[in-house]
C-alpha cells in the first residue's frame, strides 16, 4: 500500500524543501510520496531559531499532518526540535534524525556523533551551538548507552555570517542556499573526515552520523574513504519515517 511522508524543515525559508525530497526519493520505495515543507510565521533564516519562535508553527503543521493524508512525519533537523510536543498532538507517528539514528544504531553498534560548530556569533540566536550537551541528554532519552555513543565537533569556519545570512535569505535565497551547502561540504571533506577517521580508529565506533541535515548529500567523499558507515541525516529520517508510516 502506498504511503505518503512529511518532512518538516522547522525554519522559515523553503530554499531546502524541494533539495530535501530530490535527496531522498532515491532511498524510499517507489509507493512512498514524500513532500517536504517549512514553516511560515519564523525568522526567516536557514537554522532552528529559539523555541518561542518555531513551537507553536511546528506543532499545528504536525496536528493538521493526519487531516491532509500523511501516515508519518520527520521533522527534518537534528535538534529533533519539540518532538515530544509533536507526539502528544499527533494522530500518526512522528520522529525526527536523533531518534531515527539512535534506532538504527542498536543494530549497528556503538557510533559517533559529529556535531557542526559554526562561528561563535551564531550562538546569541541558536541554543543549539552554544555547547552539545543538548545532544547528551536526547541520546541517552532514547536509551542509548553512554558508553555506546562518543561526540566530536566539526567547525564550519566558512559559514556566511549571521548578518550575510539575514541579508541573502531576504535578498538572494538561492545564493544562500549556494553559501551554506558549499561551507557545509568543505567541512565535511576536511575536518568532517578527518574526525570520522579519528572515531572510527579511536573511539571504537561502527558508524558515524553526522548531525546537521544540511549534510544531507553531501557525505559521498567521506564516505568512500571511511573504514564504517555515514550515516546521512536526511536518509535516516526520511527511511525512518517510511518505515513507521508503514507498520501502522
Amino acid at each position: 500500500m502506498a504511503r505518503r511522508i512529511l518532512l518538516i524543515n522547522p525554519v522559515g525559508v523553503d530554499i531546502f524543501d524541494q533539495l530535501t525530497v530530490d535527496l531522498v526519493r532515491p532511498d524510499l520505495r517507489e509507493d512512498t510520496e514524500v513532500v517536504c515543507r517549512s514553516l511560515d510565521g519564523v525568522p526567516r533564516t536557514p537554522h532552528l531559531a529559539s523555541p518561542a519562535e518555531f513551537h507553536n508553527q511546528l506543532i499545528t503543521m504536525v496536528a493538521g499532518a493526519a487531516a491532509e493524508g500523511f501516515d508519518a512525519v520527520g521533522v527534518s533537523c537534528c535538534g529533533d526540535p519539540a518532538l515530544s510536543a509533536c507526539k502528544s498532538v499527533s494522530s500518526i507517528p512522528v520522529t525526527a534524525p536523533f531518534e531515527a539514528v539512535c534506532a538504527a544504531a542498536r543494530s549497528l553498534g556503538p557510533f559517533a556523533v559529529l556535531r557542526r560548530t559554526l562561528p561563535p556569533a551564531f550562538a546569541a540566536t541558536m541554543p543549539t551551538q552554544r555547547n552539545g550537551h543538548w545532544m547528551r541528554h536526547l541520546v541517552r532519552s532514547y536509551g542509548v548507552a553512554p558508553d555506546d555513543v562518543t561526540f566530536r565537533t566539526v567547525p564550519v569556519v566558512s559559514h556566511p555570517s549571521p548578518a550575510e545570512v539575514a541579508d541573502l535569505a531576504v535578498r538572494d535565497p538561492d545564493l544562500l542556499r549556494e553559501k551554506v551547502l558549499a561551507a557545509m561540504a568543505e567541512a565535511a571533506t576536511g575536518p568532517g573526515l578527518k574526525q570520522t577517521l579519528a572515531a572510527a580508529e579511536e573511539d571504537g565506533a561502527a558508524a558515524v552520523f553526522f548531525a546537521c541535515t544540511f549534510w544531507g548529500g553531501l557525505l559521498g567523499p567521506v564516505r568512500e574513504q571511511s573504514p564504517v558507515p555515514v550515516l546521512d541525516p536526511l536518509t535516516v529520517v526520511a527511511k525512518y519515517t517510511e518505515y513507521l508510516a508503514t507498520i501502522v
